[in-house]
């Protein structure tokens, strides 16, 4: 699960809970670096951090940290598939370091720096360091020298605060265990595709970037379950239509709502070239005047639902811009609003992770085998769920 939905369910209980970070992985796992999981007393808990046989052994441990106990750390090692305890029941061939701490104090301070900057559209690192002092809590906007925390140096080829020559990784804070110095947390402002999360020589960097905004014109009943899908992956998801019958949160539950025209839709909601959109409206007129509207504004991705023949007549003999998606979604022979969903969910994500999907798109292929408009015919004129080439 996404870390906002961990940072959203501690925001609306505030209650005592501990914090799970998944700060080391060697080998296979489940989940990488960064996935993180919010576990309460009474049991409840958020997130993941495995495909679920670890969580019983972490949550012994929740009672005495939620109560206020150090943080720990705690490792789980499943290379060896003959160890009865890990290899046999987890299977993932790996070692992860796990971090457990109590949302308290400066942590809880950081979380909701964290959680207000993100509101706002920042892009950010919640950065932990392992200190032998009292942990300070600080907020910074940027990386400058005066981010280094007192008593550190600059590592000369990194240029992060960090001791010269100090190894990265869980190593950094001793054996697994309780650790035996304070944390320090920091929020710093990045720019997105500039930061990760992972080790560096200050300690452990976790990358927080707000959630992605999919902008869908046209609120036809084969859109509801692509906002659901969207919504659920990660996306903040936005409807706009011209008809307001249509366009009102009872159809997409969670997700936002405009009622106006093409171009009304992409200056009042001021798409900009971080933004994801989704063109079905199945009206020819009215997806022209979006695709004229979105053209000047280079949005991350565009997709247009249809046929190819449908979309070269929407553009007018324009050259197609990287950024447009024709036919849209992956080619998955999908079938149906729901498939179709699953197959422009699935290329909104590829595009979002940076994924190699050259060749697996639906305008990839002559005659698709794609999505909705884009399937090759055979002669009886039925439309064919698999392209005729893959059997």
């Amino acid at each position: 699960m996404e870390f906002h939905e961990v940072l959203d369910a501690w925001d609306e209980t505030r209650g005592n809970a501990v914090l799970a970070t998944v700060i080391g992985v060697e080998g296979h796992a489940y989940r990488k670096e960064g996935a993180s999981m919010l576990l309460y007393a009474d049991g409840r808990r958020v997130g993941a951090i495995s495909p679920g046989c670890l969580e019983a052994d972490v949550m012994e441990r929740v009672p005495d940290i939620a109560a206020g106990g150090p943080p720990q750390t705690v490792e789980y090692d499943m290379r060896d598939a003959d160890d009865w305890a890990w290899g046999e029941t987890v299977g993932c061939g790996g070692k992860i370091t796990v971090l457990l701490e109590s949302v308290e104090g400066r942590l809880a301070d950081a979380l909701t720096e964290l959680l207000s900057r993100l509101r706002l559209g920042e892009a950010c690192c919640l950065v932990r360091r392992r200190q032998s002092k009292a942990a300070r809590s600080a907020f910074m906007s940027g990386t400058g020298a005066a981010g280094a925390p007192e008593g550190l140096g600059r590592h000369e080829e990194s240029g992060m605060p960090g001791l010269p020559g100090e190894s990265r990784g869980p190593e950094m804070w001793g054996m697994p265990g309780v650790l035996d110095a304070s944390l320090e947390y920091e929020v710093e402002a990045v720019s997105s595709g500039e930061a990760a999360t992972g080790w560096e020589d200050d300690g452990f960097r976790l990358l927080c970037e707000p959630k992605p905004r999919l902008l869908i014109f046209g609120a036809g009943a084969d859109a509801e379950p692509l906002a659901a899908l969207a919504a659920a992956s990660g996306f903040r998801v936005v409807v706009a239509d011209w008809r307001e019958s249509l366009c009102c949160p009872g159809h997409f539950p969670g997700c936002g709502t405009f009622v106006g025209s093409p171009v009304e839709a992409v200056e009042r909601l001021g798409v900009s070239e971080s933004d994801y959109v989704v063109v079905m409206s199945h009206h020819p007129g009215r997806d022209r005047q979006c695709l004229q509207a979105l053209w000047p504004r280079a949005a991350r991705y565009v997709g247009v639902l249809g046929s190819k023949a449908r979309t070269r007549r929407l553009l007018e003999g324009m050259n197609p811009p990287p950024w447009l998606h024709w036919p849209i979604g992956l080619a998955i022979g999908a079938v149906g609003p729901q498939e179709i969903a699953v197959s422009v969910v699935a290329e909104l994500i590829a595009v979002r992770r940076r994924a190699d999907i050259r060749g697996e798109r639906g305008s990839a292929l002559e005659g698709g085998g794609a999505v909705f408009g884009s399937r090759s015919k055979p002669a009886n004129g039925s439309p064919q769920a698999v392209h005729p080439a893959r059997g």
